[in-house]
């Protein structure tokens, strides 16, 4: 993400391309960031998600009649969701939605001392695996 910046000198524009940062982005969205100042996300405790697609486009399905309609996209979104907590054992998973052009879930990491985040399933999944298909 970035920006165009445009400098007028002698009747010429110039254009040159700015990265965004995450400063910049809260001043152009005007919001303010609600992480707590030095908490480690990392560690157990139950967290609310919210992902949103690109440009806020509606990639994941439709509401029909008041009811969300999932088309494939919204599909994998959703069984992305529940393959997390069959992937992870520390990982529990509690109420989720996926809307539109975006998803909403509740997710608890459970402590999980004695045991490696990182450690290797048994089961080897091919380089660009999506979960949930």
């Amino acid at each position: 993400m970035g920006r165009l910046l445009t400098r007028h000198t002698n009747n010429i524009v110039r254009y040159r391309y700015m990265p965004v940062t995450a400063t910049d982005t809260a001043e152009i969205h005007h919001r303010r960031s609600i992480r707590l100042q030095g908490y480690d996300y990392a560690q157990a405790g139950m967290y609310f998600l919210t992902i949103c697609a690109h440009d806020h486009t509606c990639l994941f399905g439709e509401i029909v009649d008041g009811v969300m309609v999932l088309n494939d996209a919204g599909t994998i979104v959703r069984n992305a969701w529940t393959w997390l907590a069959e992937q992870y054992d520390y990982i529990a998973l509690d109420e989720c939605i996926v809307m539109p052009n975006h998803f909403h879930g509740i997710l608890e990491i459970r402590d999980c001392r004695g045991s490696s985040r990182t450690a290797p399933t048994g089961e080897h999944k091919p380089a660009g695996h999506i979960p949930g298909t």
